[in-house]
């Protein structure tokens, strides 16, 4: 909802001394007074027993149930309590409520460890006109009024109200009930949407007869809202759209736990997609977080993340986020998530004051440090101190309730810093971080860009806020939190609201975080969480060339928490009148030298900075160097473009490091140091220089340090040019140049620069530093073009012309050919899978230098999968993640050669065009086209032992098969470049399972025969008894007949196959009871003979059939002894 007002901001429940007087006095008067379902009764109480005091009368509180349709509900049931205090940690906690003006907040109240009692209850109806009326006694607390409504054949329609006791007469306002009289969804095959569309089901299990539901829009439907925007009745709740659904069975009856989960799609008005920020960056798709109200509790609570999906049930893909944010978007957005559970269902963004929340872990944010903390920083923030601290932010004109109103701040999330750093040590010590769009984060191994919309803090930080915490432990790690919000948004809001997202200028004294702090707090403060005596201390500012640590006071730190403390500090004039930044430009003299004038781009400059004491008395210099800022910062500028270029990170060294970092420079003194100042990414702080040109470099030493702000001279150095690419890219079926391509020159998967083609379809990327690249086109309906391992050089331009196609349809089961005509070219296609599909996709170069490569990306354009080789063949088995059009798009290893290929596609899960074989029968098929595979199909039971024959029976074939289980994962699989293969499988599932049989290579062709027989339970078995012959024929390729006979423990048996004409070579198999090998035999001969030692009694069986080829064919006799 982008009205925050609506949903809840700031505010606070107050509840006088007097009210937990009484509330004490009705727990001990439990007999005065009983209230019941249904009934107000009285006792009577001796008048010796009756206090002196009588109590109040009870409150009366009202309101008015209707329909969403706009009509009186008549007759509904009420059911109203008073919900006591919460008892949280020995205090009384009231959680946040929906008040009459839309705002919302929290009290504690002091307690003793006394348990409330169980909450009064009183029932009623509505009447004609949909009012109630309803008496329950006057208690501090918060009301809850539950409305049920039931109709014959149809499902209960219920909602629920929060609201704070207040006075005698409360009323609860309106509260609307969905109606489900026309709220049906008609259902097909577990599919179906109501009538506008604005609510779509997918895979809705069987037991559902009747599927009802209805969505609203929470700008202007909040009264059906149901219990409070809250989450768990405490985090402010932000709604982008809430619906309520429910089901019934065959017989009427309600069902709430699904068999299975479904799918919900659930449209977004426009009005709300302001809200719809992603919460989990980097996934290819844009997830939000999604609320479930828990009946029971009548709290809503965070149960799982779902996506967007556009009216055609495409994923949305991460690109058009601020398409959406800022309503240009075109088309339908629908939230998407599965649920197992009917209950009402949202989507909800928490925040508290400025801050959102929505990206940290629920029980992270649900926290009361961590709510305590965010409702002091907001405290802060507006005070009047606060407001002169963070003035040194704004621009002119800035207006700060704009900037800081409910949910337009940054972010804050929670992470394990210790994954932020390869040395783990090096950033745990850090309580929060501000990225910004400078720095490029690594976090659990994976690099991200950074951002100007968040920061992090520490989860040590809610290490002294659990169970076991102390209350002196949760005040100081409040106090700490607090801290490092404000520091981290200060850092923000010079980002965003002085710098509009890039710091062209350094921070005020360097460091926008430890500036505020000392603003605020007059100096640093610190709290170690892993110390169990830790106590807050303060590093008090550096000014006049010392330092102070000292540990704070019970009665400071009490002071900073009390939220009166900063409403009643008064305003300074100017934050200057608080302190003056030292000037020490008449104490130290800084001078810069560069190892040279001119550098080739992404060249280190190799720095010398000379640091003298002009003074007549000793200074204190700092002796160290960690960008940026301790205590030097760099302003690199590019004269022709006239901007800074930006310090990328990573992060230096931590504030509470420093101490004995100091040198005393007496009069005259020198100290010199040695700098490299890296240009490029390599794991070192770095400038991003990233032109050709001419710059201008000047050293800044922080105010922050002793003795103070200085400046350095300037010197001027010229970067080269780096090197180019530059080409056309054109339609590859008409020639035409394509307008507006995106054509990327990419590192190890990183974008370094990129260019979009002129109307002619020419484009030119310019200053890349020296390197090897991936050159990639892409257009809109067009296959990329992609050139990899592209060597560029300094000063120097390469040309690459790409020809774009457009994607052909391929069906699953289907195989095509195709050309890829020059370098750099490729051939797309369009198939249409579910998620939870695993697609086999195979590639075979039949002709020219082609070295088959392939990616298949999902509907939103990011790769699902890839393979490519240096041989003939590339296949990969890929899962679908995702439902709607997937592209395969065809080029070569390194994008240089050319050739023809074959391309075949097939779903392992439902494969098309599959042909069922049953046990003991041969089918033959011929292979026509490169890469291409036949399907087949069989039913088995887990535990079956089936083998399997394939040969090549004309042609050139190399036989190759695979088997899948019926989830479409691959159970076996056997291949050979040459006639024959074959092999056992155990099967570990009851079900239909897949054959696919092709070429070995992929890229030859032929005809083959195909044999499947289970070994234990053959089927169409003849039986044959010890000492005697039988006669048969095989006459397809891979043909084999089966015999059984019984026998018993220890039996030796000789097993004899003679050819008795055609050109066989004997083959037999023994297998035992359960299916697996006994003992074999072949001979190139006319007669295979063997004897095997029975180990078990049973049925055995023994398969016959040709040897070495296995397309020979002959009639044999078999003949068996004991």
């Amino acid at each position: 909802m982008n009205q925050r007002g609506v949903s809840g901001t700031k505010g606070s429940i107050h509840v006088g001394f007097h009210s937990i007087i009484l509330f004490l006095i009705v727990i001990v008067l439990a007999g005065s007074a009983h209230f019941v379902e249904g009934s107000l009764r009285s006792t009577a109480v001796s008048s010796a027993d009756q206090p002196e005091n009588t109590l109040p009368p009870p409150m009366i509180v009202s309101g008015r149930v209707y329909f969403d349709t706009d009509e009186p509900v008549a007759g509904a049931r009420v059911v109203a309590r008073v919900v006591p205090p919460m008892v949280d940690g020995g205090q009384i906690f009231l959680p946040a409520v929906i008040r009459d003006s839309g705002s919302s907040g929290s009290e504690r109240l002091a307690s003793s460890d006394m348990a409330p009692p169980p909450p009064p209850v009183n029932v009623t109806f509505t009447d004609a006109n949909g009012n109630f009326s309803v008496p329950l006694p006057y208690l501090p607390g918060r009301v809850l009024i539950k409305i049920l409504y039931t109709s014959e054949g149809l499902p209960d329609a219920e909602n629920s109200r929060w609201k704070d006791v207040g006075g005698l007469a409360l009323d609860m306002g309106l509260i609307v009930l969905p109606n489900p009289q026309g709220a049906e969804i008609a259902l097909s095959n577990g599919s179906g949407q109501n009538q506008d569309g604005s609510i779509q089901v997918q895979n809705m299990p069987g037991e559902v007869a009747g599927l009802y539901g209805r969505a609203y829009d929470p700008g202007q439907d909040a009264d059906a809202f149901p219990g409070e925007f809250t989450e768990n009745g405490k985090i402010p709740l932000n709604s982008s759209l809430f619906l309520w659904m429910e089901g019934l069975d065959a017989n009427g009856d309600p069902v709430d736990d699904l068999s299975q989960a479904a799918t919900i799609r659930s449209r977004v008005p426009p009005s709300q997609w302001i809200d719809l920020e992603d919460i989990e960056p980097e996934s290819g798709q844009i997830e939000v977080p999604i609320y479930t109200y828990d009946e029971t509790s009548d709290m809503w609570d965070e149960t799982g993340i779902g996506w967007l999906e556009d009216e055609g049930g495409n994923v949305i893909a991460e690109e058009e986020q601020e398409a959406i944010l800022d309503g240009s978007y075109s088309g339908d957005i629908y939230a998407v998530y599965t649920t197992g559970h009917f209950s009402w269902m949202n989507v909800d963004y928490s925040y508290i004051g400025p801050w959102t929340l929505s990206h940290m872990q629920e029980d992270k944010r649900n926290n009361s440090c961590l709510y305590d903390a965010v409702s002091l920083a907001e405290t802060i923030a507006l005070s009047d101190q606060g407001r002169a601290a963070f003035s040194r932010y704004n621009k002119p004109g800035a207006n700060v309730e704009e900037e800081f109103a409910d949910g337009e701040g940054p972010e804050i999330r929670n992470a394990d810093f210790e994954k932020f750093c390869s040395d783990p040590s090096s950033c745990k010590k850090y309580y929060a971080l501000y990225f910004g769009n400078e720095y490029t984060m690594e976090y659990g191994g994976k690099a991200y860009q950074g951002n100007d919309r968040d920061f992090y803090l520490n989860e040590r930080m809610w290490d002294k806020c659990g169970e076991n915490a102390t209350s002196s432990e949760e005040k100081y790690s409040t106090l700490i939190m607090a801290r490092s919000i404000l520091h981290e948004t200060a850092h923000w809001k010079w980002d965003v609201y002085h710098e509009d997202g890039w710091r062209e200028e350094l921070e005020p004294n360097g460091e926008a975080g430890y500036d505020l702090d000392n603003e605020i707090f007059g100096g640093v403060i610190g709290y170690d969480p892993d110390d169990p005596n830790a106590l807050p201390w303060i590093r008090e500012p550096w000014f006049d060339g010392f330092t102070r640590d000292r540990l704070l006071t019970d009665t400071e730190i009490n002071d900073w928490l009390n939220p009166t403390t900063w409403e009643r500090m008064p305003k300074h004039d100017s934050p200057s009148a608080t302190r003056e930044v030292p000037n020490a430009q008449d104490k130290l003299e800084i001078t810069i030298a560069l190892d040279k004038a001119a550098y080739d781009l992404g060249e280190a400059l190799g720095l010398q900075i000379t640091y003298q004491n002009i003074s007549e008395g000793d200074i204190q210099v700092m002796d160290r160097l960690d960008l940026e800022g301790v205590p030097l910062a760099f302003m690199i500028y590019h004269e022709a473009a006239a901007t800074r270029v930006p310090f990328r990170g990573p992060m230096g060294a931590h504030i509470f490091e420093m101490g004995g970092d100091f040198v005393t420079l007496k009069s005259g003194d020198k100290l010199v140091k040695e700098l490299t100042l890296s240009t490029v990414e390599n794991g070192e702080p770095y400038y991003d220089i990233t032109q050709s040109g001419t710059y201008t470099i000047t050293a800044y030493y922080s105010g922050l340090w002793a003795p103070g702000e200085t400046w350095s001279n300037s010197l001027s150095f010229v970067m080269n040019a780096g090197g180019g690419v530059s080409g056309t890219v054109t339609d590859r079926q008409s020639s035409n140049p394509i307008a507006g391509a995106t054509v990327m020159a990419l590192q190890e998967d990183l974008l370094e620069k990129s260019a979009i083609t002129n109307a002619r379809g020419e484009y030119a990327i310019s200053d890349l530093i020296s390197g090897t690249y991936t050159i990639e086109a892409s257009a809109p309906g067009y296959a990329r073009g992609i050139v990899e391992d592209v060597q560029l050089n300094s000063q120097q331009n390469t040309v690459i012309d790409f020809c774009l196609g457009l994607p052909e349809a391929i069906a699953f089961g289907e195989a095509v050919t195709g050309t890829i005509m020059s370098a750099g070219d490729t051939l797309s296609y369009l198939f249409s899978g579910s998620s939870g599909d695993r697609v086999l996709v195979r590639l075979a170069a039949t002709g020219g230098g082609l070295d088959p490569a392939f990616a298949v990306w999902r509907p939103d354009g990011s790769t699902l999968c890839e393979e490519k080789t240096g041989g003939t063949l590339a296949q990969e088995l890929c899962t679908l993640d995702a439902s709607g059009d997937h592209t395969i798009v065809v080029s070569d290893y390194n994008g240089l050669a050319t050739g023809a290929f074959g391309l075949y596609v097939q779903s392992t899960v439902a494969p098309a065009s599959s042909t069922a074989i049953a046990f003991g029968n041969t089918l033959t098929g011929t292979i026509a086209i490169g890469a291409e595979m036949h399907a087949y199909s069989f039913s088995a039971s887990t535990g079956d032992k089936i083998l399997i024959r394939m040969a090549d029976s004309g042609g050139s074939l190399g036989s190759r098969f695979f088997v899948y289980r019926p989830d479409g994962s691959e159970l076996c699989k056997e291949g050979t470049y040459y006639e024959l293969v074959e092999t056992l499988c155990l099967l570990d599932a009851s079900s239909s399972y897949t054959i696919l049989a092709g070429d070995y290579t992929g890229s030859e062709t032929g005809d083959y025969g195909l044999h499947i027989q289970r070994t234990n339970n053959p089927s169409g078995a003849a039986s044959i008894s010890f000492g005697t012959t039988k006669s048969g024929q095989i006459s397809l390729p891979t043909e084999m007949d089966a015999y059984t006979f019984s026998g018993t423990a220890g039996d030796y048996v000789m097993v004899r196959m003679s050819v008795t004409s055609g050109d066989l070579a004997s083959r037999f198999y023994v297998y035992k009871p359960d299916g697996s090998e006994l003992c074999n035999q072949a001979s190139l001969g006319g007669t295979a003979e063997e004897s095997c030692t029975l180990p078990v009694s049973g049925t055995y069986t023994i398969l016959v059939g040709d040897y070495w080829t296995g397309t020979g064919s002959g009639q044999y006799e078999l003949y068996i002894a004991r």
